[in-house]
């Protein structure tokens, strides 16, 4: 009982005045560590109201920088997906391409290892010189016309009693005329000729540089 009258006259007469100015000064300390915390949303961009200007705690600013890292994240790993798509494409753009060489006989490899992709380019463009020499070299004999590779057809074409001219099929100029040459199975080779106006529209023409 006496302990507990000197208790109350020590409280009451000396110590509660300090003991508030360190509660005071708990206070201040407190103040000044949410400030530092509005202060560091505020450089995160993180906003001090809601859509209707409302002002947020400190605990509901920690929950909209949630969110805000949550649909960051999100649209990252969407930005991910999205590349990951694109590299397939490519891949699969690159096996098109790949099979597209193939089919010009363009080797894939040869006795050093396996041709890259501007490898494989580089040998089609030199089929293609060697074909375009060959078939506007000179003649032997002065008297023979020459013929030039002009380009391709763009659509089929096809004469009774021959295999028919598929897209992609060779037309070459000869003597003023466009010529194309069909077969069967007892003619290698039946040329054909057309007035230019007349197979122009058909035809893919190459650019030779």
């Amino acid at each position: 009982m006496i302990f507990e009258i000197m208790l109350r006259r020590f409280i009451g007469g000396k110590v509660k005045p300090k003991a508030l100015d360190i509660k005071d000064n708990v206070i201040e300390l407190l103040k000044e560590d949410l400030e530092c915390v509005h202060m560091y949303l505020d450089d995160i961009q993180v906003p001090r109201t809601d859509d209707k200007g409302e002002p947020y705690s400190i605990v509901g600013r920690i929950k909209e920088l949630e969110l805000k890292q949550t649909k960051a994240l999100s649209e990252l790993e969407s930005s991910y997906l999205q590349f990951g798509n694109e590299i397939v494409k490519l891949l699969d753009e690159n096996d098109r391409l790949h099979n597209f060489l193939d089919k010009k006989g363009v080797p894939r490899d040869d006795s050093r290892g396996e041709f890259s992709f501007e490898g494989r380019i580089e040998k089609l463009e030199e089929l293609y010189q060697k074909k375009f020499d060959k078939l506007t070299e000179k003649p032997k004999n002065p008297e023979e016309p020459i013929e030039y590779l002009v380009g391709t057809l763009n659509k089929p074409f096809g004469l009774v009693g021959f295999n028919r001219a598929e897209i992609g099929h060779e037309v070459y100029e000869k003597q003023g005329k466009y010529v194309i040459y069909l077969s069967n199975d007892k003619v290698a080779k039946h040329e054909v000729g057309f007035f230019k106006e007349t197979l122009n529209p058909a035809i893919d023409f190459f650019v030779y540089q």
